[in-house]
C-alpha cells in the first residue's frame, strides 16, 4: 500500500516506519522541515516538505504523492515528557487544525484510509475501574487539575473529526504509554534510577496502561489492512500495571536499586501533570474490541513479559 506518515520524525515515526516497511507498505513522510529529509531516507522513508497548517500547500503535496491511506502522528511533546498542562497544550493546534487539514487534503487527493493516533488519556485522567474501559465509554469527572480539561475535549474533538470524516474511511487507535529500549519516558527513568534519584510521586499508585513499542506499530499495520472506518479501538497490553510495578521492574532490569518515592506535594508544585498521571489516575483499557476487529494481539501480554524479553 502507498501510505503518507504525517509527523514521521516523531519518536514514534522511526519504528512505526520499519515495520510498515517490512510489511511491504511503500512510504511517504510529511515533515514540515527540509532538514529532516535525510533522517527520513536513512529510515526508508520519501521525504515529502509540508506544513500541516497551510491547507493549499498541504493538499497539492498529497495530490502529487497520491496515497492510497494517510497515518496522522500529529503530535509534539517535550523530550522526557510533559510536566505541566502547559507542554500539552501545543498540541490543541495539531488536533484542532492541522489534523482537520491533512483530513481536507486528503480528501482531495482521493484517499481511503485515515489512521490517527490518540491515547488512552482522552478517558480522562480520573480513577476508574474495577472493570476495563471500552470504546464506547466517555470521561466521567473531567479534569483533575487546571489545563487537563482542555486536552481531554480537544484530543476527543480531534478522534470526533476522524471517525465522523466524510469521504474517507477515519479509524482511530487508542494508545496506552508505550515502553521498549527506545522510548524517551523508559530512558529518562532508567537514568533516574542508576542514579538513585526518586521516580515514584507519592509512591506511584497510578494504574495505566502500557504497550510496547513494536507491538503499537503493528497496530497500525493492521488498522490500515483490516480496520473498520468510523471506529476507535484501544491499543494497549492485556492488563494495566501500577507506576510503582513498572519503576520496579525496570529497575531489576537494569540492575538499579529499588525505585523511591517522592511527596506528591513537591512533585504537584514543580510538575502537576507528571504527578497526576503518576499518582492520582487510574486507568483500566481493554483490548479486546483490537483483538476480535483487527485480528491483532500484544507480544507481549504485559510489560513483565517484554522486560523477560529485553524489549520492556
Amino acid at each position: 500500500m502507498r501510505l503518507l506518515i504525517a509527523g514521521a520524525t516523531s519518536t514514534f515515526g522511526k519504528p512505526l516506519a520499519e515495520v510498515l516497511a517490512q510489511a511491504g507498505h511503500e512510504l511517504f513522510g510529511l515533515t514540515r522541515s527540509p532538514a529532516n529529509a535525510s533522517a527520513l531516507e536513512r529510515c526508508g522513508v520519501a521525504p515529502v516538505v509540508a506544513d500541516v497548517f497551510d491547507r493549499e500547500r498541504l493538499t497539492a503535496t498529497l495530490l502529487k504523492v497520491g496515497p492510497e491511506a494517510v497515518v496522522s502522528l500529529l503530535i509534539t511533546l517535550p523530550k522526557n515528557g510533559p510536566l505541566r498542562p502547559s507542554h500539552v497544550h501545543p498540541n490543541l493546534r495539531l488536533w484542532g487544525k492541522g489534523v482537520p487539514n491533512l483530513i481536507h487534503a486528503s480528501r482531495e487527493a482521493g484517499v481511503r484510509r485515515f489512521v490517527a493516533e490518540s491515547f488512552v488519556f482522552a478517558y480522562g485522567y480520573d480513577q476508574y475501574g474495577p472493570e476495563p474501559l471500552s470504546e464506547r465509554d466517555e470521561p466521567v469527572r473531567g479534569a483533575v487539575i487546571d489545563g487537563q480539561g482542555e486536552i481531554i475535549v480537544g484530543l476527543r474533538e480531534m478522534e470526533r473529526a476522524v471517525i465522523g470524516a466524510e469521504g474517507l474511511e477515519g479509524i482511530v487507535l487508542r494508545y496506552g504509554g508505550r515502553h521498549g529500549v527506545d522510548v524517551p519516558m523508559r530512558r529518562a527513568m532508567a537514568r533516574a534510577l542508576h542514579f538513585r534519584l526518586p521516580v515514584l510521586p507519592g509512591g506511584g499508585h497510578a494504574l495505566l496502561p502500557f504497550i510496547e513499542q513494536e507491538d503499537s506499530a503493528r497496530a497500525v499495520d493492521a488498522a490500515l489492512l483490516r480496520g473498520s472506518g468510523g471506529e476507535i479501538y484501544n491499543i494497549v497490553d492485556d492488563a494495566a500495571v501500577e507506576m510503582r510495578e513498572y519503576a520496579l521492574a525496570l529497575s531489576f532490569a537494569i540492575g538499579a536499586g529499588r525505585p523511591r518515592s517522592i511527596p506528591l506535594g513537591l512533585v504537584k508544585l514543580a510538575a502537576p501533570y507528571l504527578a497526576c498521571v503518576l499518582d492520582h489516575t487510574r486507568l483500566p483499557v481493554s483490548n479486546q474490541k483490537a483483538k476480535q476487529e483487527l485480528g491483532w494481539t500484544p507480544r507481549f501480554r504485559t510489560i513483565h513479559e517484554a522486560f523477560a524479553a529485553g524489549v520492556g
